[in-house]
């Protein structure tokens, strides 16, 4: 509506048509790349099942979602609980057989490609750290202090030379 009534007005005007062009440019540009869809993988974000990944099986209505994963129950979820990914299950048809999802899942190769992405090796990174026990997190200490002191010399054999 609102782009509607600017764009209107900019052809009326010829005052300032670079500016038209530009907001028309912004406006048809497409801000979202993960859409809610059947077959998305999706992370949960918050209770009980948190940190879990699930697929999409069906849409419930504006607000939830009818979720699946080989290793858990069907349940409908609230879409504020979840955090969408980029990869998907192709060729799933609403509400499939549990069999069939555990097939199309393992044929996808979620896992892995979760594994690989930069989020879920985030993920794994910090939940390494957090079952880290007071001995280990002394040694990342002392590892961290050795390439400090390591990369603090190089540096300064470095600006001598440029000196």
């Amino acid at each position: 509506m609102f782009l509607t009534r600017f764009l209107q007005g900019c052809s009326s005007s010829s005052s300032a048509p670079a500016l038209c062009r530009t907001a028309s440019l912004r406006f048809a540009a497409m801000v979202f790349r993960r859409f809610v869809e059947i077959g998305r993988v999706a992370l949960i974000n918050y209770g009980p099942q948190h940190g879990k990944l699930v697929v999409i099986v069906d849409v419930i209505d504006q607000n939830r979602a009818l979720i699946d994963s080989p290793d858990m129950t069907r349940t409908q979820i609230n879409f504020k609980r979840l955090s969408l990914t980029d990869i998907t299950i192709p060729d799933l048809s609403r509400t499939p057989s549990k069999k069939v999802l555990k097939e199309a899942y393992a044929s996808a190769e979620v896992d892995q490609k979760w594994a690989s992405s930069a989020w879920g090796k985030k993920l794994a990174v910090r939940a390494k750290r957090a079952s880290l026990n007071d001995f280990d997190r002394f040694k990342v200490m002392v590892a961290r202090v050795k390439r400090s002191s390591i990369v603090r010399r190089e540096l300064g054999k470095l600006r001598r030379e440029k000196a």
